[in-house]
Protein backbone atom coordinates (compact mmCIF):
# COMPACT_ATOMS: atom_id res chain seq x y z
CA UNK A 1 0.00 0.00 0.00
CA UNK A 2 2.55 2.31 0.84
CA UNK A 3 4.79 1.82 -2.27
CA UNK A 4 1.63 2.16 -4.41
CA UNK A 5 1.03 5.51 -2.81
CA UNK A 6 5.11 6.26 -3.24
CA UNK A 7 4.75 5.61 -6.82
CA UNK A 8 1.46 7.26 -7.73
CA UNK A 9 3.09 10.49 -5.54
CA UNK A 10 6.42 9.96 -7.27
CA UNK A 11 4.30 10.01 -10.54
CA UNK A 12 2.58 13.13 -10.40
CA UNK A 13 5.36 14.68 -9.25
CA UNK A 14 7.70 13.81 -12.25
CA UNK A 15 4.44 15.20 -14.64
CA UNK A 16 4.45 18.10 -13.25
CA UNK A 17 8.45 18.30 -12.86
CA UNK A 18 8.50 17.73 -16.55
CA UNK A 19 5.85 20.12 -17.41
CA UNK A 20 6.76 22.93 -16.11
CA UNK A 21 10.61 21.86 -16.94
CA UNK A 22 9.92 21.75 -21.11
CA UNK A 23 11.18 24.33 -23.01
CA UNK A 24 8.49 27.43 -24.30
CA UNK A 25 8.81 25.91 -27.93
CA UNK A 26 8.16 22.52 -26.46
CA UNK A 27 5.14 23.41 -24.94
CA UNK A 28 1.76 23.40 -27.39
CA UNK A 29 -0.47 25.26 -24.97
CA UNK A 30 1.68 28.73 -24.60
CA UNK A 31 1.67 29.28 -28.60
CA UNK A 32 -2.08 30.47 -29.15
CA UNK A 33 -1.57 32.29 -26.09
CA UNK A 34 1.38 34.24 -27.28
CA UNK A 35 -0.56 34.62 -30.31
CA UNK A 36 -2.69 36.30 -28.58
CA UNK A 37 -1.33 38.42 -26.47
CA UNK A 38 0.98 40.13 -30.07
CA UNK A 39 -2.35 41.17 -31.16
CA UNK A 40 -3.65 44.73 -29.72
CA UNK A 41 -6.92 45.04 -28.01
CA UNK A 42 -7.65 48.45 -28.73
CA UNK A 43 -7.60 48.51 -32.75
CA UNK A 44 -10.96 48.47 -34.74
CA UNK A 45 -9.94 44.99 -35.89
CA UNK A 46 -10.24 44.01 -32.06
CA UNK A 47 -13.75 45.41 -31.80
CA UNK A 48 -15.07 43.16 -34.74
CA UNK A 49 -17.99 40.26 -33.69
CA UNK A 50 -14.90 37.50 -35.09
CA UNK A 51 -12.48 38.95 -32.68
CA UNK A 52 -15.48 38.37 -29.74
CA UNK A 53 -15.91 35.07 -31.01
CA UNK A 54 -12.60 34.66 -30.35
CA UNK A 55 -12.11 36.01 -26.86
CA UNK A 56 -15.84 34.04 -25.97
CA UNK A 57 -14.32 30.92 -25.50
CA UNK A 58 -10.26 31.82 -24.82
CA UNK A 59 -9.88 28.59 -23.12
CA UNK A 60 -9.93 26.24 -25.92
CA UNK A 61 -6.34 27.64 -26.48
CA UNK A 62 -5.47 25.40 -22.99
CA UNK A 63 -8.26 22.57 -23.82
CA UNK A 64 -7.41 21.80 -27.08
CA UNK A 65 -3.22 22.36 -27.27
CA UNK A 66 -1.68 20.14 -29.04
CA UNK A 67 -0.45 18.60 -25.81
CA UNK A 68 -4.22 17.67 -24.50
CA UNK A 69 -4.69 16.32 -28.18
CA UNK A 70 -1.48 14.09 -28.21
CA UNK A 71 -1.98 13.04 -24.92
CA UNK A 72 -5.81 12.06 -25.71
CA UNK A 73 -4.35 10.33 -28.75
CA UNK A 74 -2.52 7.98 -27.04
CA UNK A 75 -5.55 7.14 -24.63
CA UNK A 76 -7.47 6.90 -28.22
CA UNK A 77 -10.02 9.72 -27.36
CA UNK A 78 -10.65 12.54 -29.76
CA UNK A 79 -10.16 16.53 -29.05
CA UNK A 80 -13.21 17.18 -26.82
CA UNK A 81 -12.61 13.25 -24.75
CA UNK A 82 -9.41 14.54 -24.23
CA UNK A 83 -10.47 17.90 -22.98
CA UNK A 84 -13.05 16.96 -20.89
CA UNK A 85 -10.91 14.15 -19.18
CA UNK A 86 -7.91 16.34 -18.70
CA UNK A 87 -10.36 19.11 -17.38
CA UNK A 88 -11.92 16.11 -14.74
CA UNK A 89 -8.85 14.52 -13.91
CA UNK A 90 -7.44 18.06 -12.67
CA UNK A 91 -10.45 18.88 -10.81
CA UNK A 92 -9.89 15.69 -8.96
CA UNK A 93 -6.57 16.46 -8.35
CA UNK A 94 -7.18 20.03 -7.04
CA UNK A 95 -10.22 18.23 -4.98
CA UNK A 96 -8.15 15.87 -3.35
CA UNK A 97 -5.77 17.79 -2.77
CA UNK A 98 -8.07 20.36 -0.90
CA UNK A 99 -10.00 17.78 0.60
CA UNK A 100 -6.71 16.14 1.98
CA UNK A 101 -5.19 19.21 3.04
CA UNK A 102 -8.70 20.26 5.05
CA UNK A 103 -9.12 17.04 6.53
CA UNK A 104 -5.61 16.86 8.02
CA UNK A 105 -5.09 20.66 9.59
CA UNK A 106 -9.24 21.58 10.32
CA UNK A 107 -10.13 19.33 12.63
CA UNK A 108 -6.76 19.70 14.65
CA UNK A 109 -7.11 23.73 14.60
CA UNK A 110 -11.23 22.81 15.56
CA UNK A 111 -10.24 20.97 18.57
CA UNK A 112 -7.36 23.54 20.07
CA UNK A 113 -9.79 26.12 19.73
CA UNK A 114 -12.52 24.32 21.54
CA UNK A 115 -10.30 23.72 24.08
CA UNK A 116 -9.12 27.22 24.52
CA UNK A 117 -12.79 28.47 24.89
CA UNK A 118 -13.22 25.82 27.33
CA UNK A 119 -10.55 26.98 29.13
CA UNK A 120 -11.95 30.60 28.89
CA UNK A 121 -15.79 29.56 30.46
CA UNK A 122 -14.01 27.65 33.38
CA UNK A 123 -11.97 31.01 34.22
CA UNK A 124 -14.58 33.10 33.51
CA UNK A 125 -16.78 30.61 35.95
CA UNK A 126 -14.06 31.07 38.81
CA UNK A 127 -14.05 34.68 38.40
CA UNK A 128 -17.64 35.10 38.46
CA UNK A 129 -17.76 32.75 41.76
CA UNK A 130 -14.93 34.57 43.04
CA UNK A 131 -16.18 37.81 42.73
CA UNK A 132 -19.83 36.98 44.38
CA UNK A 133 -17.99 35.78 47.52
CA UNK A 134 -16.55 39.13 47.65
CA UNK A 135 -19.60 41.01 47.17
CA UNK A 136 -21.56 38.67 49.35
CA UNK A 137 -18.25 39.81 52.25
CA UNK A 138 -19.00 43.55 51.25
CA UNK A 139 -22.72 43.33 51.51
CA UNK A 140 -23.17 41.34 54.67
CA UNK A 141 -20.82 44.57 56.53
CA UNK A 142 -23.02 46.77 57.17
CA UNK A 143 -25.24 44.44 58.58
CA UNK A 144 -22.32 43.01 61.19
CA UNK A 145 -21.63 46.84 61.48
CA UNK A 146 -25.20 47.57 62.79
CA UNK A 147 -25.15 44.71 65.14
CA UNK A 148 -22.45 45.01 67.23
CA UNK A 149 -22.06 48.69 67.05
CA UNK A 150 -18.02 48.75 66.20
CA UNK A 151 -18.39 50.96 63.28
CA UNK A 152 -19.50 54.48 63.60
CA UNK A 153 -18.86 57.08 61.24
CA UNK A 154 -16.33 59.42 61.83
CA UNK A 155 -17.17 62.92 61.83
CA UNK A 156 -14.33 65.67 61.41
CA UNK A 157 -14.12 68.28 63.86
CA UNK A 158 -14.13 71.19 61.61
CA UNK A 159 -17.02 69.99 59.21
CA UNK A 160 -19.53 72.17 60.19
CA UNK A 161 -17.20 75.24 59.72
CA UNK A 162 -16.25 73.77 56.00
CA UNK A 163 -20.05 73.65 55.30
CA UNK A 164 -20.55 77.36 56.39
CA UNK A 165 -17.78 78.58 54.54
CA UNK A 166 -18.88 76.55 51.41
CA UNK A 167 -22.55 77.83 52.08
CA UNK A 168 -21.10 81.13 52.65
CA UNK A 169 -19.13 81.29 49.15
CA UNK A 170 -22.04 79.80 47.08
CA UNK A 171 -24.05 82.90 48.97
CA UNK A 172 -21.59 85.33 47.41
CA UNK A 173 -21.49 83.68 43.80
CA UNK A 174 -25.26 84.16 43.48
CA UNK A 175 -24.84 87.50 44.57
CA UNK A 176 -21.94 88.37 41.88
CA UNK A 177 -24.45 86.68 39.02
CA UNK A 178 -27.41 88.94 40.01
CA UNK A 179 -25.61 91.92 40.15
CA UNK A 180 -23.47 91.32 36.60
CA UNK A 181 -26.64 90.42 35.33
Amino acid sequence: MKTSMKRISLAIALSLALGFALPAGLRGWERPVLAQAAGSASTPEAQSPAKDEQEQDENDAYRKSPMVEKLGGMMGMNKDQAATAFEVFNFALLATALGYALAKFLPKAIRNRNTAIQKHLVDARTATEEARIRLSGVEALPAAWARTGRFQPRRPAGRAKQTARVKAMAREMRFREIRFR
